[in-house]
């Protein structure tokens, strides 16, 4: 049975009229299992879009076996794990954080909605940078870093967006899940997710060379060393 939630005064929410009390907000169970459940939904499609350049490669190489298809365009093959495991991570991240709110309100679906609108695209991006990567080398845009830098813009702005929400639950304790603690919200690994993403724009748009992509896998890496650092701190690693 869906409980309704109250919450106090939202910026932009208009009460009844003559009411000159907090205005209450009232949010039900339901709702915030849509907020979720849409943005699950969006993820799952944006991570499924990552694999349509692989199914162009075959169209465009139909006299060619499979073998051949995979030797010639590795790189685009390799872009499209690294793509994968960035944006899998980061639905992991996004799903931890929901884990410590049981509510909603009207910045944090602001804020959600936003990440949402970065998440559809980076199929995009990542597909354009795959496209440079394939074409002949003698090409005048073989290599460009462009799509390269967008894509790490990309991901550092999502990163400040999922230490915002963090920010408004801290702020917000009424939007919490029970038993979650202020200790739980800290949002520096976020921040430092961030700062590397654009060290690495910085790094590729400054040398021009795409082999900065690899930079991405330090962002496993990193996610790995924080997690075993919040599993010996008894918190949720975010």
């Amino acid at each position: 049975m869906n409980s309704a939630r109250a919450c106090p005064a939202i910026p932009g929410f208009r009460g009844e009229p003559g009411h000159n009390g907090p205005v209450v907000i009232n949010r039900t169970e339901r709702g915030f299992d849509r907020v979720v459940n849409f943005s699950d939904a969006v993820v799952a499609i944006a991570i499924t879009l990552l694999v349509l350049p692989l199914i162009d490669l075959l169209n465009d190489e139909q006299t060619e076996t499979l073998g051949e298809v995979i030797s010639k365009n590795g790189s685009a093959f390799v872009a499209y794990l690294i793509a994968f495991s960035v944006l899998a991570g980061y639905w992991r991240m996004h799903h931890q954080i929901y884990e410590l709110i049981g509510n909603y309100d009207g910045w944090l679906m602001r804020l959600n909605l936003a990440w949402l609108l970065l998440v559809v695209l980076l199929p995009f991006l990542s597909a354009s940078f795959s496209s440079y990567q394939s074409r002949d080398p003698n090409s005048p845009d073989y290599g460009d870093t462009l799509p390269l830098v967008l894509y790490l813009l990309t991901l550092a702005l999502m990163s400040a967006l999922m230490a915002l929400m963090l920010l408004v639950v801290r702020l917000r304790p009424e939007l919490r899940a029970p038993g979650t603690e202020t200790r739980y919200l800290d949002s520096w690994r976020l921040i430092a997710f961030m700062i590397y993403e654009l060290i690495v724009a910085a790094v590729a748009q400054i040398s021009g060379k795409t082999w900065v992509a690899w930079g991405l896998l330090g962002l496993v890496v990193l996610s790995a060393l924080f997690a075993l650092r919040a599993r010996r701190l008894g918190i949720p690693a975010i």
